[in-house]
């Protein structure tokens, strides 16, 4: 018999922990063996330095062995003093509070993790999907989420990006026990190493993440709004909601609402039913004329109650997304029972448009073959109007807000799309 997994050290404060777990009642030859490494001694030879006899007298009562890691000491691992990370947590054993357990390190520099979950009951596969990591400021959190009652290790790698590759080294190993009724728990969606928080070209392009600087969020109302700021450059930016519960990848964009306020992006976001999202935000320079937008932060959303409607925000275009900031109306779909928010107290068929379009020329408001110019209440480019919708319905299906930015007074470019 293997006895090497009923066997750990714990490694607190320079102080060595050995537990054993004996299998059955028998008699147990214990050796310690240890290496100076301050000494130029060949690497990875060990010496032994103690020896115990252990003996179980009684048969033990359901003794397992510690979940299948890598290493039988668990704390620092081999690369530790590669990435000077500081533990804000003493110890290498953990025990959840409701299923959930926490470890996090301080950073001396940009780094790239991994983990892995490991349980004598579960293929490592099987467990990918309870637990993250992300990086909130200069300190990575790992996240673990048991699926049920029992042990699991935790296996950290890191990486250096410019003096390690792509290669991951093994840096710390934990012990999580969950002792506690935990429920139905869902796996997180797919998420490649790396994935949440924020990514290359982040810091690159002098982005702030100004409302939440820890990319997992949680709500109980279903509506977040998230905002990030300039601090350099004017920056095209575009984003992407995806539903990831249950294995779905389902695209819910249309409940993003992008509006602008100076060198401030702010997105509104519905959550229309409970569960896991993925909120992607992608952004280039306005003079990077490249279609394809790099992702510069990823959030986790996890909704666990909702209060928002099922109606949509109304439909944005790219030039929209160059400044612009709506006031109303902010529903997509414009119904009968549509009541406005304005100070005119006006209500369907009657409905009030408020939008900051700055640089625009003119705006206006069409449906079909009929235009209703809003008025500029503003030089920073203020523009309002009151809409009348009764002669229109049941026969357009649409409303747009367009905007002349240019000197030929007939061109516009479509900013917000209805639905009526």
């Amino acid at each position: 018999m293997k006895l090497n997994r009923f066997g750990m050290q714990e490694l607190v404060d320079n102080v060595s922990f050995f537990t054993i777990r004996p299998p059955e009642k028998a008699g147990y030859r214990l050796i310690i063996y240890a290496k100076d490494l301050d000494q130029p001694t060949k690497e990875g030879v060990y010496g032994g330095v103690c020896e115990y006899e252990v003996v179980c007298v009684d048969h033990p009562e359901h003794s397992q062995s510690f979940p299948p890691c890598v290493h039988t000491s668990w704390g620092p691992g081999d690369s530790i003093t590669k990435y000077n990370l500081v533990p804000l947590q003493k110890g290498a054993i953990f025990s959840t509070v409701q299923g959930l357990a926490e470890v996090r390190f301080q950073m001396p520099k940009e780094l790239r993790f991994t983990a892995k979950l490991k349980s004598n009951e579960r293929d490592e596969k099987a467990l990918a999907g309870y637990v993250m990591n992300r990086i909130v400021g200069d300190v990575v959190v790992f996240t673990i989420n048991a699926p049920a009652r029992g042990e699991y290790g935790l296996e950290i790698y890191a990486n250096d990006p410019d003096i390690d590759g792509n290669s991951l080294y093994h840096a710390y190993q934990y012990l999580i026990i969950c002792d506690e009724p935990v429920g139905s728990v869902e796996p997180l969606p797919a998420m490649p190493p790396g994935f949440l928080g924020p990514q290359p070209a982040f810091s690159r392009l002098g982005i702030i993440a100004a409302s939440h600087v820890d990319p997992y969020v949680q709500s109980d109302v279903g509506e977040v709004q998230i905002a990030i700021s300039m601090s350099q450059q004017l920056l095209r930016v575009t984003s992407q909601l995806v539903y990831a519960s249950d294995g779905r990848n389902e695209d819910a964009s249309e409940f993003i609402l992008q509006q602008c306020r100076g060198s401030m992006i702010i997105f509104n976001l519905k959550l229309t039913r409970t569960g896991l999202y993925k909120f992607q935000v992608y952004a280039l320079p306005f003079h990077d004329t490249s279609e394809n937008l790099p992702a510069v932060y990823n959030y986790l959303i996890n909704c666990t109650e909702t209060r928002a409607t099922l109606v949509p925000y109304p439909r944005q275009y790219g030039q929209w997304k160059e400044g612009c900031y709506l006031y109303e109306p902010l529903d997509g779909h414009l119904l009968p029972s549509y009541t406005s928010k304005s100070v005119t107290g006006s209500s369907f068929p009657l409905v009030y448009f408020r939008l900051d379009v700055p640089k625009a020329n003119a705006v206006a408001v069409i449906i079909g073959e009929e235009w209703t110019q809003l008025e500029q209440r503003s030089s920073s480019g203020s523009w309002e109007g009151e809409i009348n919708l009764e002669v229109h319905w049941g026969r357009e299906s649409k409303v747009a807000v367009c905007a002349n930015f240019t000197s030929t007074k007939s061109s516009y470019s479509t900013l917000l799309e209805y639905a009526i």
